[in-house]
């Protein structure tokens, strides 16, 4: 009988590991498709930025290209329409220029309104700030 425990005891935690691994890859998965998203929507976004009220720092948060562990095929993908939409990310970087909270997360990410390269405000008045660091 023990070692029926143990060999279910060790397929529970096999399970949960890869429940864990898979959230963090979804939500890279998420990450990424979320840029490309605030990028073909750029001019909505800084227009939502623009009209935040009550935005604080605690609830901005930094995502850097770093952390979304790309393919090649997609930092390919990502660079094309970073040159697509450059005059949209000049115009954003401006409005976020203009937002204290916006700011005041990207000093506390080692960041800058020069870095960023999208953003996604959420209906509960979150944001996600995407920023250019590799």
């Amino acid at each position: 009988m023990r070692p029926i425990r143990i060999s279910l005891f060790a397929l529970a935690l096999a399970f949960i590991f890869s429940a864990v691994a898979t959230d963090a890859n979804a939500q890279e998965t998420s990450d990424y498709d979320n840029l490309l998203v605030a990028l073909d929507n750029s001019s909505a976004h800084v227009s939502d930025l623009q009209a935040s009220e009550g935005l604080v720092a605690e609830n901005v948060r930094v995502v850097r290209t770093s952390e979304l562990a790309l393919e090649e095929a997609d930092a390919t993908a990502l660079n094309a329409t970073l040159e697509a939409n450059s005059e949209q990310i000049t115009e954003l970087q401006e409005a976020i220029g203009a937002n204290e909270a916006v700011v005041g997360a990207l000093e506390a990410s080692e960041a800058s309104a020069a870095d960023v390269i999208a953003v996604h405000v959420a209906e509960d008045g979150s944001a996600t700030v995407y920023v250019r660091d590799a």
